[in-house]
């Protein structure tokens, strides 16, 4: 008896850090398939240390834009053609400015784990385009889904 006492506060201890779910990912490479107002918008992103690369693939009117992100400094490729600039010369509600702003508020404290929904960590958070919700695989950390109702922003994520 004394020895199944000594064995039940070591087989807790380790479910419980099985609980836990991954930390959310900052670097990785996905195709992003997004409904935002009504818009669908496909592109693929690269997210490394504090940068971000999106290039749009659908819809035709954005297909081959690139924003790239890196720091607060923002630089919009379109064929042969770039501007640089800040991240506040495009609207705080432009997609590529959403997925941004989000993405970028993982490292600080306004981001918090709140439960598991259906299978996945599910995470909420603030940022400059409003509150959003995360869905993370439980087990690698990597983003599944991301919704803003406010702006009716919903994208899902397909890592390469």
């Amino acid at each position: 008896m004394k020895k199944l006492l000594a064995v039940i506060p070591i087989i807790l201890i380790l479910t419980s850090c099985a609980l836990s779910p991954a930390e959310i990912q900052k670097n990785f490479k996905a195709e992003v398939f997004c409904d935002y107002n009504g818009v669908n918008i496909e592109a693929d992103t690269e997210c490394q240390n504090h940068s971000l690369k999106i290039e749009i693939k659908s819809p035709e009117n954005l297909k081959g834009y690139i924003y790239d992100y890196k720091n607060s400094k923002l630089s919009v490729k379109y064929k042969e053609l770039e501007l640089d600039c800040d991240t506040e010369y495009l609207p705080k509600n432009a997609f590529s400015n959403v997925l941004y702003y989000t993405l970028n508020s993982l490292d600080k404290e306004s981001t918090s784990f709140c439960g598991e929904y259906k299978d996945k960590a599910r995470y909420k958070g603030k940022c400059e385009a409003g509150n959003f919700t995360i869905d993370c695989d439980y087990n690698t950390g990597y983003i599944s889904n991301i919704e803003i109702k406010s702006i009716d922003f919903k994208a899902s994520f397909k890592n390469k």
